[in-house]
């Protein structure tokens, strides 16, 4: 039985332990019991009793009866401490007083303190201010280029990426409640890279000096000027590096996994160089949109090798979906997939790894 009770003192002038009795119930689940540690005197014969006391006199606890013992008891998860990244919607600062109001304290909450600008910079100085944090996972809201830019900071703190939109290859969508239970595992465990799959990056030079880098897929296109971040047009795409590729992702990385597919776990990556009278493709660039492209060369690209083009004509270097780089005639581009990207959480492994060392039974911290 579970009954919010509204105050479990005023309800056992109401019948409550005639009622407890009479029921008989194997688990009895009360809360709003308002009970500070020693304001009642209740311990029903035949039952095991787990009280957690309100913090504040008047406000939430929680009890539960149970006529069989259980195997364990742990009061929270283990997680002592959330930090946010400010942002213009205030969702740190939104939960933080959210939980407060509620009565409902999970752990402290931290919003980190920066002047932000709303801008791809924030992402990547809130990452920067994690990892100095020692945080046992970083959680990322967004598309591939939020991931991208908290990658430029994260080394060596695991990364969970939750996508918020359609057109997105590196996060993955994923239930909130499912997101966090593999974020605290991960946190939790002494070996969290056991859990994490060490991605690749693609470092992107120019003229020997060192630019960029991208997760999924650096295109080149016959863009000359900046306009919008985002690019669109299939014709003016000449060259295509990717660390990974498959017909089922959506966005550019398609075209060269409609050609071949090369896993996150592959230790090389593809390139592919585009034009007219090559190898017919059509590939999902956009959703619910099949492009036809046509692949003139392409080549496997081992760890560390570079994929040299020089340009002979104002053009753009797009990184994960987004225009990034200018290059001017002559200008030398190298693009170099490389093993040193960010340690990505696999929820399901998270999770699975956690349940075998018996989060879900209450034994933590997962040692």
């Amino acid at each position: 039985i579970s009954w919010n009770v509204n105050g479990l003192r005023a309800c056992m002038g109401k019948g409550f332990n005639d009622f407890f009795t009479a029921e008989s119930a194997d688990i009895f689940a009360l809360q709003e019991t308002k009970l500070q540690e020693g304001q009642i005197d209740f311990a029903p014969e035949g039952y095991h009793a787990y009280w957690h006391y309100a913090e504040k006199k008047g406000y939430s606890g929680t009890a539960i009866f149970t006529k069989r013992e259980p195997l364990s008891v742990t009061y929270g998860m283990g997680i002592e401490k959330a930090v946010f990244m400010p942002d213009t919607f205030t969702m740190g600062y939104s939960v933080k007083y959210q939980l407060e109001d509620d009565k409902m304290p999970c752990c402290d909450i931290e919003v980190l303190d920066f002047d932000f600008e709303a801008t791809m910079a924030d992402s990547v100085q809130a990452a920067a201010m994690m990892e100095e944090l020692d945080l046992g996972c970083v959680v990322v809201l967004g598309g591939d280029g939020t991931s991208r830019a908290a990658a430029k900071s994260l080394k060596k703190t695991p990364m969970l990426s939750i996508s918020t939109g359609t057109n997105n290859v590196y996060p993955a969508m994923m239930e909130g409640t499912v997101a966090g239970m593999a974020a605290a595992a991960t946190a939790l465990m002494r070996d969290p890279y056991s859990v994490c799959i060490h991605d690749k990056r693609i470092q992107v030079f120019v003229n020997g000096q060192y630019r960029d880098m991208a997760l999924i897929d650096a295109v080149i296109s016959d863009d000359e000027f900046a306009g919008a971040k985002a690019i669109w047009d299939p014709v003016k795409m000449k060259h295509i590096i990717v660390s990974r590729c498959h017909p089922a992702s959506i966005g550019f990385s398609a075209v060269p996994g409609a050609y071949r597919i090369v896993e996150d776990t592959d230790p090389f990556g593809f390139a592919i160089a585009l034009g007219q009278d090559g190898t017919p493709v059509r590939a999902p660039i956009a959703a619910g949109i099949l492009t036809p492209m046509s692949i003139l060369r392409s080549q496997e690209l081992p760890l560390g090798m570079p994929y040299t083009v020089v340009a002979d004509r104002p053009c753009m270097i797009a990184l994960d979906g987004e225009r990034e780089v200018k290059l001017f005639p002559g200008d030398r581009a190298d693009f170099v997939v490389s093993a040193d990207g960010p340690w990505r959480v696999l929820p399901r492994k998270a999770i699975a790894f956690a349940q075998q060392l018996g989060m879900f039974r209450g034994e933590t911290p997962l040692t």
